[in-house]
């Protein structure tokens, strides 16, 4: 299906969305001298909590397209 094809640019491009935001707010953060260590550190601490916050949005988005649609078969 072109479906497929869609579904996943769709996902790339979110997840480098996030990674760019995260690098945002990191970049941001980080005006004070920090060392390049620390700030992969809190470029993944960022990244994590900023994907953790994307799968729940997409979760309840889900949730929602199956409640919408009436589906019964929820595995």
């Amino acid at each position: 299906m072109k479906v497929e094809k869609y579904l996943r640019l769709v996902a790339v491009l979110l997840l480098a969305g996030t990674a760019l935001f995260s690098y945002a707010v990191v970049q941001q953060s980080s005006a004070v001298q920090q060392s390049s260590n620390r700030m992969l550190t809190g470029f993944f601490f960022e990244l994590s909590q900023n994907l953790y916050f994307v799968g729940l949005v997409l979760t309840y988005v889900l949730w929602g397209a199956i409640l919408k649609l009436r589906e019964t078969r929820t595995q």
